[in-house]
């Protein structure tokens, strides 16, 4: 798809999805009482792969490349009664499911590998889990702790998880804590362990908040354009979505941050910080893809920590921004738990630059704004599908054309 971008940003609102990772955690919990409407669902393909899933709840459950939709069904199907195949993509066949596995077979539940040992697809004989103590390694996937968290209270003894290593992304098990709480569950997180005693769900009527992670990629778009004003609707300054730490991060660039009834008002400042050469998105690995690419188009060298899981996501994600930005001039060097812009982008407006998005939403979404900076054309475009459908539109709406 060829990206075209306006001289000028249309100011007219941008609609935001709801939030994926909000709807996925509900839908367990939904499944698990029986009972409760969700309001405000999240029209993502992860979500609706999850949904149709759950509704259905067929003898093969194939989630495609949803990795969250895997992890939780992993944990929720060990628990459900009948036996059931667990697969996805070639992607997801690739992506590590043993923590998970491990820890829920110290629980006694019955799980097989059906091809590379510590990876999809998975057999699971669901059957009643007396619960217990279980360690788990901490610092690859948070999903792995929240799918454990989400069948806690309907353990027979309720489930004490501890927690080894660093954790990474921790406010999305602390996401996940509130949605339990809110829906019944007893909940003791202090320090390195999750205490939960078995209880029952009791699923309210709950509306799901809108998506601060997609949230990130306009701030992007901002700080590159220099954009005086963009309303970005529904968003609340509370929250419990840990990406909610974009406003800080994008103020050190310029990006002013303004709520009203009508949402979040987005400018640009001329009075840039910039002081930071060293940030660490442990907590917030889903904003390391519009930051580093916000950066790269304004020269700026600097070090991004916590990176290490970014590896396990739908691509890798690190070696994946290099090779595109490359395109662009900039200059990066990954290590182990970091990524470092050496040197930022030096190519001009006549510049033609295909962008390959390896069937990551991320990668597409990263790199649209850059249209602002040569002439794109993306590869894959409804990638985007599996976490902001209308991603296109929203973009065509501000004056970008698309074709």
């Amino acid at each position: 798809m060829k990206l075209i971008a306006p001289n000028k940003i249309i100011d007219v609102p941008v609609t935001l999805p709801a939030s994926k990772s909000i709807s996925n955690r509900l839908l367990i919990i939904q499944a698990l009482s029986a009972e409760g409407k969700i309001t405000n669902l999240s029209d993502a393909e992860d979500t609706v792969v999850l949904q149709k899933l759950l509704r259905e709840m067929p003898s093969v459950f194939d989630v495609g490349h949803a990795g969250t939709a895997f992890r939780f069904l992993t944990a929720f199907l060990s628990i459900t009664k009948g036996e059931y195949i667990l697969t996805g993509s070639d992607r997801m066949k690739q992506r590590p499911i043993a923590p998970l596995v491990d820890a829920l077979r110290v629980l006694g539940a019955n799980i097989q590998y059906l091809e590379q040992e510590g990876f999809p697809p998975l057999q699971i004989v669901g059957q009643e889990l007396v619960g217990g103590t279980v360690e788990i390694e901490s610092s690859t996937s948070s999903q792995f702790i929240s799918a454990l968290m989400l069948i806690a209270p309907n353990l027979k003894n309720g489930l004490e998880i501890v927690l080894a290593g660093d954790v990474v992304s921790k406010p999305y098990i602390e996401m996940t804590a509130s949605l339990m709480k809110r829906c019944n569950a007893r909940i003791d997180f202090t320090g390195n362990r999750i205490i939960m005693p078995p209880s029952n769900y009791i699923f309210s009527p709950i509306e799901v908040e809108y998506d601060w992670s997609a949230a990130g990629f306009w701030y992007e778009l901002v700080a590159i354009s220099k954009t005086p004003h963009l309303l970005l609707s529904g968003l609340k300054p509370e929250s419990i979505q840990g990406d909610s730490r974009v406003v800080k991060l994008f103020e050190l660039f310029g990006v002013q941050s303004n709520f009203d009834s009508a949402g979040l008002h987005l400018s640009y400042s001329s009075t840039e910080k910039k002081s930071p050469r060293l940030l660490d998105f442990k907590e917030t690995p889903d904003l390391v893809q519009p930051f580093f690419a916000m950066i790269a188009a304004k020269n700026f060298p600097m070090v991004l920590t916590g990176t290490r899981n970014l590896q396990f996501k739908e691509t890798d994600r690190l070696q994946a921004m290099k090779n595109e930005l490359k395109k662009f001039g900039a200059e990066i060097d990954i290590a182990t738990d970091s990524v470092l812009l050496l040197k930022g982008m030096g190519v001009g407006l006549n510049t033609s630059i295909t962008i390959k998005t390896y069937n990551d939403h991320r990668m597409a979404m990263a790199f649209a704004p850059l249209a602002l900076l040569a002439n794109l054309e993306i590869e894959n475009p409804e990638v985007v599908e599996k976490s902001y459908p209308n991603y296109w539109i929203e973009m065509e709406k501000l004056g970008f054309k698309t074709s």
